[in-house]
């Protein structure tokens, strides 16, 4: 395949501004050298159409909007879960506890729109919990505006074998959170009535 379009890498870039909707740019700015075996690239269509180069423009021009309501939606988000008692461990980098929240103020602006959540309890209990969402929505690829939930145990790191899973900290009762720019209280609301199953 790279011989037919190069080297040049391939960009999703709309990732955080379309939800599932995937827009993915050739970028002739990352081969320097213009390759000569990026040329044919241009011939199969692997430049934007004007539609899509609309909708990247599109989501580009409110992306720091959402980037800060993602931002601010996890951390009201991951600060209410760190209290809540079915709730063994929180892991998000604009949270106080974080082992690396210095680090994090250095290279970051705010702490992201992904949290981790270690729920109380087994496999079985964490999918209980997945089964009650209203709002959050069960996704295999996380990142949009919507807020999605994941479970990288038997999704996105299924086929990773299990004592590597566990090595990487991808324990069974492991939940990912992709908070989206929602009301933060109805989030909340959100993640109480799901939790309630525990």
């Amino acid at each position: 395949m790279l011989r037919l379009i190069g080297h040049t890498p391939l960009d999703e870039i709309t990732r955080l501004d379309r939800g599932c909707c995937r827009l993915f740019v050739k970028l002739e700015g990352q081969n320097p050298g213009g390759s000569i075996n990026d040329r044919p690239a241009l011939s199969m269509g692997a430049i934007l159409d004007p539609f899509s180069s609309f909708l990247g423009l599109r989501g580009i021009k409110t992306l720091p909007l959402h980037m800060e309501r993602h931002a601010a939606n996890a951390l009201a988000l991951a600060t209410w879960l760190e209290r809540h008692p079915a709730v063994e461990r929180v892991i998000y980098p604009g949270l106080p506890s974080h082992p690396q929240r210095q680090l994090a103020q250095r290279q970051m602006k705010n702490g992201g729109g992904m949290v981790s959540v270690l729920i109380k309890g087994t496999q079985a209990k964490a999918v209980a919990v997945l089964e009650r969402f209203k709002l959050f929505a069960l996704a295999g690829s996380l990142s949009g505006i919507e807020s999605l939930v994941g479970h990288p145990w038997t999704m996105s790191h299924g086929s990773v074998p299990e004592e590597r899973r566990k090595a990487l900290g991808i324990t069974p009762n492991l939940l990912r959170l992709s908070v989206g720019i929602e009301d933060a209280e109805d989030l909340i609301d959100d993640l109480d009535q799901a939790l309630a199953v525990l």
